[in-house]
């Protein structure tokens, strides 16, 4: 059981004991997988695991269509949203990976991302002025638009402020990062008190889509979850890891509200 909790990866699929087959043949067919109360899959099954074409349902009303390999979602991959906006993005052994795009209700781009095994590394949001922007600057010679591009990158970078985030887009994607702690005592009391003070934290990085707006605040729909390794780490860090990863995959699916400014949306 231990070797299997250490192999566990953050994906949007997370099989549990409670979990059970409920229909068709989810060892080497087709059926339908009832993941928690939550969430279930539909879709392709060999040796007892996802793989080949399905879906997650969750009850919030959020579908994640794609493919999945030896259990964990690799290739294309669409994230559909209760409000109707639409997440494109790939996945590579159960980590985002390459490009991606969300489209609005109306199917028109609202911001374009890219991952690297599983971090988002850069976000670009559309809007009505950097559109215009590229429009106006077909009309001109390549010569122009560098020299323009020249001055701007300058001036930008001798007046750059950081920005505060006082609004969100319904349907676009933020990030956010919290701090799990476990002591690392042996159950003693002496051994607890120990455990406090010398306890492993994990940083972990969650990513949601904002369903719709509650006053000053916004309904997330958290998505996915990915623990951020550090460089260096004790044997407790991955001692304790399963359980950091197995109380990180709890809170996908579920819905949070947050204010613009416990979120971040532009990551470059």
């Amino acid at each position: 059981m231990k070797n299997t909790l250490n192999l566990i990866i953050l994906t949007l699929l997370s099989f549990t004991i409670q979990a059970q087959c409920i229909k068709g043949d989810c060892n080497n067919g087709r059926g339908k997988y009832e993941i928690n109360a939550d969430k279930t899959f539909t879709g392709d099954f060999k040796n007892s695991k996802p793989h080949g074409k399905g879906r997650i349902d969750f009850s919030n009303g959020m579908v994640v269509k794609g493919f999945w390999k030896a259990g964990l979602q690799d290739g294309k991959c669409i994230v559909e949203s209760p409000n109707g906006s639409k997440l494109l993005c790939y996945y590579k052994q159960g980590k985002k990976h390459g490009k991606g795009k969300q489209l609005d209700p109306n199917r028109k781009p609202i911001a374009f991302y890219e991952w690297n095994n599983g971090k988002l590394v850069s976000k670009k949001e559309v809007t009505a002025s950097n559109t215009t922007s590229n429009v106006l600057a077909s009309n001109k010679t390549e010569t122009e638009q560098a020299s323009e591009e020249e001055n701007s990158s300058q001036a930008n970078t001798m007046t750059e402020e950081p920005v505060v985030k006082k609004s969100l887009n319904i349907g676009e994607m933020v990030h956010m990062t919290e701090t799990y702690s476990y002591n690392t005592g042996d159950g003693s009391f002496f051994g607890n008190l120990m455990g406090s003070v010398l306890k492993v934290s994990f940083h972990i990085d969650f990513f949601g889509i904002v369903e719709s707006k509650l006053g000053d605040r916004y309904k997330v729909t958290i998505t996915d979850a990915l623990i951020d390794n550090p460089s260096w780490a004790s044997m407790n860090y991955y001692k304790y890891k399963p359980y950091a990863q197995s109380d990180a995959k709890k809170k996908i699916g579920q819905t949070i509200f947050v204010y613009p400014d416990e979120v971040n949306t532009a990551v470059e």
